[in-house]
C-alpha cells in the first residue's frame, strides 16, 4: 500500500481542454485508448518491456491525470509510425505499485524510454506528437 494511503503523485497541468474538466464518461476515455499501445503491469513488465529487442516508450499514468487521457491520440499516432522498431505502452500507477516505484514515478504522466532496458530519456508531462518523435527517433 502507498504511503498510508495516500497517492504520491502530483498532477502535471492540462494543456487540452476538451479533457480538462473532471468526471470525464468512461466511453470518452475508452475512445482514447488504442490497440497499438501495450499494458505492462507489474507482472509482465519484466517479460515485456525490459526483454524487449525494440526500444520501449513507458507511459506512467493514471485514470484521473487529464495529461495522460490527453496524449493518447499522439502516443498511438508515434506507436504507429515507428511499429516494429519501437514498442509503446501504458502502465496504469494506480494498479501497479512496483514499476513506478522502481523508476521514482511521481508526477504524471511520466515518459521514459528503455533500450536493452535501460532508460535512455525521461521526461514529465504532456507531450505533443512532434515532441514524443524527436525524444525516440535518435534512439531507434
Amino acid at each position: 500500500s502507498r504511503l498510508n494511503g495516500t497517492k504520491p503523485y502530483t498532477r502535471a497541468p492540462s494543456s487540452t481542454p476538451e479533457l480538462a474538466s473532471p468526471g470525464i464518461p468512461t466511453e470518452v476515455r475508452n475512445k482514447f485508448m488504442s490497440d497499438v499501445i501495450a499494458t505492462f503491469t507489474d507482472q509482465n513488465f519484466e517479460a515485456e518491456a525490459l526483454g524487449s529487442k525494440v526500444p520501449v516508450l513507458l507511459d506512467f499514468w493514471a485514470e484521473w491525470c487529464q495529461p495522460c487521457l490527453a496524449m493518447v491520440p499522439d502516443l498511438e499516432s508515434v506507436a504507429t509510425q515507428f511499429q516494429g522498431r519501437l514498442k509503446v505502452g501504458k502502465v496504469n500507477v494506480e494498479e501497479n505499485e512496483h514499476v513506478p516505484f522502481n523508476y521514482n514515478v511521481t508526477a504524471m504522466p511520466t515518459l521514459i524510454l528503455l533500450k536493452g532496458g535501460q532508460v535512455v530519456e525521461q521526461r514529465v508531462g504532456k507531450l505533443s506528437r512532434e515532441a514524443l518523435t524527436k525524444l525516440v527517433e535518435p534512439h531507434l
